[in-house]
């Protein structure tokens, strides 16, 4: 069970409410939580590794498993996939990205037209791609409206999962305070 998207687009809010609603989550928790995820990022570090090596991809069998979306491609096709992809406002994602790069107090402009540009181009390649695999089933979920109506996605992800996940600790994971970049 893998969640993806773009980075800043709700993958770690995802990972927080399988693993509240019952899900054996597979991290490490070598990034800490901080002041832009308050409750941790929910990263296996090993994933970083993935375009080298995926022999360690048998300790997610059964588990949750964040992985941004670049880093898809690299799933081997020997296994089965159940992937949640988080979509979210492109202009939202830029700004939260600006936002967490001006708190680490890293001074790096970010050219928001050519990024924007790039990432609205790698959704689609990566969406067609997805259409391609016949070993990935995929569920696409929008971040606003798992902010706006954390019942209903989360009933979504129960069902699409197969898993009988405690829908009400899902939902209570769900903090429309964390939502500060919006367009």
């Amino acid at each position: 069970m893998v969640v993806s998207g773009l980075p800043r687009s709700g993958t770690s809010m995802v990972m927080q409410m399988l693993s509240s609603g019952g899900l054996e989550i597979l991290k490490d928790d070598k990034r800490k939580a901080d002041a832009d995820n308050p409750k941790g990022y929910f990263e296996y570090s090993k994933v970083k590794t993935l375009a080298e090596n995926n022999s360690w991809l048998r300790e997610a069998l059964g588990k949750g498993l964040k992985v941004v979306s670049p880093l898809l491609s690299y799933l081997p096709s020997d296994y089965q996939y159940r992937l949640i992809f988080v979509e979210r406002d492109l202009d939202q994602i830029l700004a939260s990205q600006a936002e967490m790069i001006k708190r680490q107090g890293i001074r790096k402009t970010i050219a928001d037209p050519k990024i924007k540009t790039a990432f609205g181009k790698h959704l689609k390649e990566i969406k067609d791609w997805l259409k391609k695999q016949k070993n990935f089933k995929t569920l696409f979920i929008s971040y606003q409206k798992t902010i706006d109506s954390p019942v209903s996605i989360a009933k979504k992800i129960s069902l699409f999962l197969k898993r009988k996940l405690d829908l009400e600790k899902m939902t209570l994971t769900v903090n429309p305070s964390l939502y500060r970049q919006r367009s």
